[in-house]
């Protein structure tokens, strides 16, 4: 099992929730993938860019990602999450849509089964957006 890797093995959102197409980078507490709104994606907007408000789930997804590797790598299931709260969001620029997005995650803490991550959203090394997530991730049974 190799990196870079499709996206819809790790997470279970299906099209058109799943906009992390593949996860490129997984450490031990962070992740980096690599996302693509389409055009007809419900975030999108007519001037091609897309509305800030759902772009938090791109971290979330991203941080999904990189769990399910962990899990698959590791020969465990893959964790049942969700997400809990946005602490906080701030889009800097629009994020364009039909472009490759460079999404990194960062586990910050974890307490019991809330875990708690930061992130950004970029295009070319130049960052668009970037938020702080709380997670539920329900451990092994």
């Amino acid at each position: 099992m190799t990196l870079p890797m499709d996206a819809s093995e790790l997470v279970p959102h299906g099209e058109p929730a799943r906009m992390v197409r593949r996860l490129v980078v997984c450490g031990e507490s962070d992740g980096m993938a690599v996302a693509r709104i389409g055009a007809d994606h419900p975030l999108a907007r007519p001037d091609g860019t897309a509305e800030g408000a759902g772009l938090f789930e791109l971290l979330a997804q991203t941080y999904a990602a990189a769990g399910g590797y962990r899990s698959l790598h590791g020969a465990e299931p893959i964790l049942e999450g969700f997400l809990v709260s946005v602490d906080r969001f701030e889009l800097h620029a629009p994020v364009p849509v039909e472009t490759d997005l460079q999404i990194s995650v960062r586990r910050l803490e974890v307490v019991a089964e809330c875990h708690i991550i930061e992130g950004e959203i970029s295009v070319d090394g130049e960052r668009l957006a970037e938020g702080k997530l709380k997670l539920w991730i329900r451990g092994p049974s």
